[in-house]
C-alpha cells in the first residue's frame, strides 16, 4: 500500500499515455489522487488545513511514477509519497510529512489571514453587513 498526501486544492486524475501508430498517443492507465486542502466543505464551511490522504495499490504507484505531471507535483512539494504497510502507520507518516509540504497552491481559497499579510482588510460577508444595518435600527 502506498499513501499519497496532497496539499493541492483539487482532485488530480493522473493519466499515463503510450504511443501508437504515427504521432498518436492513447491513455493506458490513470490514478485519481484526492485534493481538497484549503477548500471549504459545503456542509461545514470549514477548510481542511492538513494534507488530504489517498491510499493506492503498489501497481498504481508504479503507473504514477511514469506520469510527468505527478513527478513534477512531487518535486514542487504539493505531493508526498509514503510507502508502508498498515493504515495506522500511514496516517502517522502522513501527518509528519505535512510539515515539509507547501501550505497552499494557486487555487486555494483566500482567508482573512491572506488579506492581513498584504496589509488589506478582509471583505465583509453579506451577514456581517446585515447585522451592522440591523444594529442601527432604532425601535
Amino acid at each position: 500500500m502506498v499513501t499519497i498526501i496532497s496539499s493541492l486544492s483539487c482532485d488530480q486524475n493522473y493519466t499515463v499515455y503510450r504511443p501508437i501508430e504515427g504521432d498518436m498517443n492513447e491513455p493506458y492507465g490513470s490514478v485519481l489522487v484526492k485534493g481538497g486542502r484549503n477548500v471549504a466543505d459545503k456542509r461545514s464551511l470549514l477548510a481542511p488545513s492538513g494534507g488530504v490522504i489517498t491510499v493506492i495499490e503498489d501497481k498504481d504507484y508504479e503507473l504514477l511514477k511514469q506520469c510527468p505531471q505527478f513527478v513534477k507535483h512531487c518535486k514542487d512539494g504539493y505531493l508526498h509519497v509514503e510507502i508502508s504497510g498498515s493504515r495506522t502507520s500511514q496516517e502517522e507518516e502522513a501527518r509528519k510529512a505535512e510539515k515539509d509540504m507547501k501550505a497552499k497552491d494557486e487555487s486555494a481559497q483566500l482567508v482573512p489571514e491572506d488579506f492581513e499579510k498584504n496589509g488589506a482588510d478582509a471583505p465583509r460577508s453579506a451577514n456581517s453587513r446585515r447585522k451592522r444595518r440591523n444594529a442601527n435600527v432604532i425601535s
